[in-house]
């Protein structure tokens, strides 16, 4: 949290970051909810990463890296 703002809530809000659903169970439920519900609606918004037909997960990015 800075100044009072959920930082990681904000950049999901955005476009800017992946709900990462495999660490939700880390989360509150209502926290989860929102988190997931804030990229759903940056997705259909088309904000961010999103605005690409085939935004590529970190995760994904990552794994290719590592198999350089």
């Amino acid at each position: 949290v800075v100044n009072g703002q959920d930082a990681n809530l904000q950049q999901l809000h955005a476009g800017m970051a992946w709900h990462y659903e495999e660490y939700e169970r880390e989360q509150p439920p209502e926290e989860r909810s929102r988190y997931a519900q804030a990229e759903v609606d940056a997705r259909a918004r088309g904000l961010g990463l999103w605005k690409d037909l085939k935004p590529v997960p970190p995760w994904e990015f990552r794994r290719a890296q590592r198999q350089r």
